[in-house]
């Protein structure tokens, strides 16, 4: 079997599988395994049972893989069943890469996964707890270690973790969210319109995930006002929030501190193009670009599953419809940015996602001399799109600049200093 590339080029060299798009999802799992919930040898022992381009020999294996922990987690006691509950998590979540997100079987892994990850954040005595979220858009499920919509004049710092195409919020926690709670920040994690679970509901990707994540800053700044605001983003996470602060009346009113974007895209339209076959994106619509994507999915399998869950994200039934319906809230326009922003960079990652990242960067720093691009080259391992497969490395550089930001006001007297990375942002 020849390599195949992965569906978004997000890594660009295979260490697992000939099938990209596995191999991608492969090291996104042992990238976890840094940081809590599956170890490497329980990750391999999942990956062993698969069959290379096999989707459903993936599912299998991670979905039994999640009845073990969970059954375990069952019998253990609270210190030990806190890290199975939350392997039980990754597991179930792990399945959900490659399942048929209409299926019976997805919803289960979905209530799995949720069930899991919060027995273990109660176990294991974490802040973080399960909230939903009206906004105009629609109802949107996160996690909070404290309630945004309750007015507090505390000087805390929030951070706030937005994910991407293919995450749930319980990923956030391993993209930050659990870093920040132990470093005592306040913190956000939650899923916008076509992210997560939120199409079960109705919410899929296009304008109302910017204007939801708009309308969420703006309340948590008028209900925190003397808090920080520290927002980051992953894969589309990059786009959303840059987009969502490039609008002047969001900005003034939700006055975030400073960004963190991996990777800072600033015209998703185009970044999609680049990464999909000349026939889709130059006619779309054709019958020839239908064909081929019939092609295509029988040739892969895997490939097969991640357009069906694309779709199912998107709300739309052909592919062909995804870069009109990523691009509806436009180009970011850098020039109405004005905050500190740390863009990440893989080597890795797709040429179009490099030159973004630098366009901005040149655009911000003379403003903002505080910005950095930060480039992972290959040997780091943090080379990959969103660097999952040194996850640490990345949480470590995203809190070393937070400390070398301009020094914030010491606490009030009386209160803790947390930790010193926080409360030396401005």
């Amino acid at each position: 079997m020849r390599e195949e590339a992965d569906l978004g080029e997000r890594q660009g060299r295979h260490f697992r599988f000939r099938n990209g798009t596995m191999d991608f999802n492969a090291g996104w799992v042992l990238g976890y395994s840094q940081l809590g919930g599956l170890a490497p040898g329980e990750v391999f022992e999942c990956l062993n049972a698969i069959r290379d381009g096999d989707p459903g020999s993936w599912v299998r294996s991670f979905a039994a893989m999640a009845e073990r922990q969970e059954a375990a987690a069952r019998q253990d006691p609270p210190k030990l069943a806190a890290n199975r509950y939350l392997a039980a998590a990754v597991a179930a979540r792990a399945a959900w890469h490659l399942v048929d997100p209409a299926s019976q079987q997805a919803r289960d892994l979905l209530n799995q996964l949720e069930r899991c990850f919060q027995a273990a954040m109660v176990q294991s005595g974490s802040k973080l707890a399960p909230i939903e979220l009206p906004t105009a858009a629609g109802l949107l499920p996160g996690y909070a270690t404290a309630p945004i919509d309750q007015p507090c004049t505390d000087p805390a710092i929030w951070y706030v973790v937005i994910g991407g195409g293919d995450t749930f919020r319980e990923d956030l926690y391993f993209f930050g969210g659990g870093r920040a709670v132990a470093e005592g920040y306040q913190v956000l994690l939650v899923d916008l319109p076509g992210q997560g679970g939120t199409p079960y509901r109705g919410l899929h990707f296009g304008e109302a995930t910017i204007m939801a994540l708009r309308e969420l800053l703006v309340r948590l700044r008028n209900n925190w006002p003397q808090a920080r605001i520290v927002l980051t983003g992953y894969s589309g996470g990059g786009y959303f929030t840059l987009k969502a602060l490039d609008d002047p009346h969001t900005a003034s009113a939700a006055r975030v501190d400073a960004l963190v974007a991996s990777t800072p895209v600033t015209d998703i339209a185009k970044l999609l193009t680049r990464g999909m076959p000349a026939v889709l994106t130059q006619r779309p619509h054709s019958a020839l670009a239908r064909l081929m994507t019939r092609i295509a999915g029988r040739i892969s399998p895997v490939t097969e599953a991640a357009l069906t869950k694309y779709r199912w994200q998107f709300g739309t039934d052909w592919i062909g419809d995804i870069i009109g319906l990523a691009g509806e809230a436009g180009v970011v326009d850098a020039a109405n940015l004005d905050l500190p922003v740390l863009a990440i960079v893989g080597e890795s990652e797709p040429p179009e996602a490099a030159r973004q990242a630098s366009e901005l960067f040149a655009d911000l720093a003379p403003r903002q001399p505080a910005s950095r691009l930060l480039r992972f080259q290959k040997w780091t391992g943090a080379d990959a799109h969103c660097q999952i497969n040194n996850l640490r490395l990345t949480q470590d550089s995203i809190m070393a600049w937070l400390a070398d930001l301009p020094s914030a006001p010491e606490p009030r007297e009386g209160e803790p200093n947390l930790t010193p990375s926080p409360s030396s942002l401005a």
